[in-house]
């Protein structure tokens, strides 16, 4: 049953997109009253074809229009890969890095950026500082209404660096040291 509605939402997507792509500019009530689809299954698909790059919102409540976005099928999100060696890299250059090249800035607004900059950093510094791992492989991606991050080592993980380093019995035992709010590897 998942995969009939996953199926019927797909193509009520389809449905929208091609309406605006064969009619043009549109207002969702035109979209709604054509496809003969709620107002609010059109906004919500909307919002998910924007979210995607493939629409474009212009205007405000009643005044809102949508259109395609041009090339979409060619439209490039800003997005950033990269393999560094742990050994002697600094989180904040790398970020400094990323921001410069997809010029975050521009992308994001100044407290977003900082709770980027805050999260991304600490969990690079925790990489590079305790996982023990020879590479780590950064990705971040800009989109419309998100940005995503991942950071991966390839190290033992933090619950076995604590178990090694004070000689406990398992990762179990390592978490339990730490939840009891005791020494870390630090």
């Amino acid at each position: 049953m998942l995969t009939k509605s996953y199926s019927k939402q797909m193509d009520t997507k389809q449905k929208i997109l091609n309406y605006i792509i064969t009619e043009g500019e549109s207002s969702g009530a035109e979209i709604a009253r054509n496809l003969t689809i709620s107002r609010q299954a059109v906004n919500r698909h909307i919002r998910t074809l924007a979210e995607e790059g493939l629409l474009i919102r212009e205007g405000d409540t009643r005044g809102t229009r949508y259109h395609v976005q041009s090339n979409h099928s060619s439209k490039k999100t800003p997005s950033y890969r990269r393999r560094f060696l742990t050994e002697g890299l600094e989180e904040d250059r790398v970020f400094n890095e990323i921001h410069h090249r997809l010029d975050l800035s521009h992308a994001l607004s100044s407290n977003c950026l900082q709770i980027v900059q805050y999260a991304f950093t600490e969990i690079l510094n925790n990489a590079i500082d305790h996982a023990i791992s020879r590479n780590v492989d950064i990705q971040l991606d800009v989109q419309q209404y998100s940005l995503q991050f991942s950071i991966r080592d390839f190290g033992i993980g933090i619950f076995s660096n604590i178990a090694n380093s004070f000689n406990l019995k398992s990762e179990y035992d390592a978490l339990s040291w730490v939840m009891k709010g005791k020494k870390t590897t630090m």
